[in-house]
């Protein structure tokens, strides 16, 4: 746990460092002796920047609450979650992604119309930045509180009576607000938030240069591939790690809320940042070939985990999947490593980055990546000590079977 606790800091810190590009500041790193100093110092020197107003807050509400009336009353089918510790099945409203394409229709609608600036987020982020993390802070408070006042008996991870701990980590698997699973629910802000903010920093960058860069425009269109794939099978989503086994604190609150939102979106600007406008053949093939590549591994090896929790006899590329002791999967890209799905996935960071480095952002493109890089090994770490506490010799002899943990022949 207190590396995870670290990782958040430093990621908070981080945020605050990088999300100098939105204000101007004269202030250098080198002056300081850490962050946390720079980032105390950013605040002091920026401080009307960061602090919310009343149309910050206007905003944040109207579009979490536009969301989550939207969750209710738009129509998805029912699917039903991995069976709990008491037997019971959580029901899902998947509804995500006519909810995105109702948002972004409203969003450039809005637009075309005269009622705001498309570029109207990005020149609201630091503002929008403190009001999320006020949010998030305030939220992991209440679930603390909630947890503590009703123990959640299918937490994978009791409360463990310190408060900090307990905070960070969560004391409930499930929590549910509004009539909403809370969890499931909180990803669909975040998402649809980091593409909104990626078209406001698009739209600044046709309003300041008169058009797109390749760089922004590939960095785009990679972010929304991304997201439309993650609310086309938003499904899957049920069946992850986060959702099955993670309980619901302040580690996943601001990690959806403010992390996905505000760090995601250092990629697209350091695209505005940079001053090439044009990218090369090479340089563009190359984009998109890490990207897609990425994008397979981690769509499809993702399908098979979710088809065989749901059914452990479906075929995996033409052929019956091959377990330990009917639990532990090893068919398909499973064979390949035990978390295959972490390669794919910062592959496509690094696809998210490439267009911005190329575009002259710079190495801080690829902080992305990097980061999620550690914090996915970290991840391994961690799963890797619960999987062996609690598969004993059969998770030995899955480590026999599959012994590379990411990376095949590498990690």
């Amino acid at each position: 746990w207190k590396g995870t606790q670290k990782m958040k800091l430093i990621c908070f810190a981080t945020i605050l460092y990088l999300v100098r590009d939105l204000v101007p500041s004269n202030v250098s790193l080198c002056c300081f002796s850490s962050i946390k100093k720079y980032a105390l110092s950013l605040y002091n020197d920026n401080v009307d920047s960061f602090t919310p107003d009343l149309f910050s807050v206007y905003v944040f509400a109207a579009y979490f609450f536009f969301l989550v009336i939207g969750s209710h009353i738009v129509p998805g089918k029912t699917h039903l979650g991995v069976k709990l510790k008491d037997g019971s099945r959580i029901a899902y409203k998947i509804n995500g992604l006519q909810l995105f394409i109702i948002l972004i229709a409203a969003f450039f609608g809005g637009a075309y119309y005269g009622y705001w600036k498309a570029s109207v987020l990005a020149a609201n982020a630091c503002k929008l930045f403190s009001v999320c993390m006020i949010v998030s802070v305030v939220a992991s408070t209440w679930l603390y509180i909630q947890g503590a006042s009703n123990p959640d008996p299918n937490s994978h991870l009791p409360a463990s009576g310190n408060f900090i701990n307990d905070w960070v980590m969560g004391t409930t698997l499930n929590p549910r607000f509004l009539g909403l699973d809370m969890k499931f629910f909180w990803l669909r802000p975040s998402m649809m938030g980091w593409i909104l903010i990626n078209f406001s920093i698009a739209a600044k960058q046709l309003e300041e240069q008169g058009q797109l860069s390749h760089g922004m425009i590939l960095y785009q269109l990679f972010a929304f591939i991304y997201t439309f794939d993650y609310f086309y099978f938003e499904e899957l989503m049920t069946s992850t790690w986060d959702i099955i086994a993670e309980n619901f604190g302040f580690m996943l609150v601001f990690g959806d809320l403010v992390f996905i939102q505000f760090f995601f979106g250092i990629t697209g600007w350091r695209a505005l940042a940079g001053t090439e406008m044009h990218l090369s053949a090479l340089q563009q093939a190359t984009c998109f070939a890490v990207f897609f590549i990425g994008y397979f591994i981690f769509r499809i090896c993702n399908k098979q985990k979710h088809d065989f929790k749901q059914n452990s006899n479906q075929m995996i590329w033409g052929k019956t999947p091959r377990t330990i002791n009917g639990r532990l999967l090893f068919s398909g890209f499973w064979g390949f490593a035990r978390h295959i799905n972490y390669l794919g996935d910062v592959m496509i960071g690094l696809g998210f980055a490439l267009p911005a480095y190329y575009s002259g952002g710079g190495c801080l493109s690829f902080f992305y990546p990097v980061y999620l890089a550690i914090l996915l090994i970290h991840r391994d770490w961690r799963d890797q000590a619960k999987c062996a506490e609690k598969y004993g010799a059969v998770w030995k002899q899955y480590v026999a079977q599959v012994p590379w943990a990411i990376i095949p022949g590498i990690y």
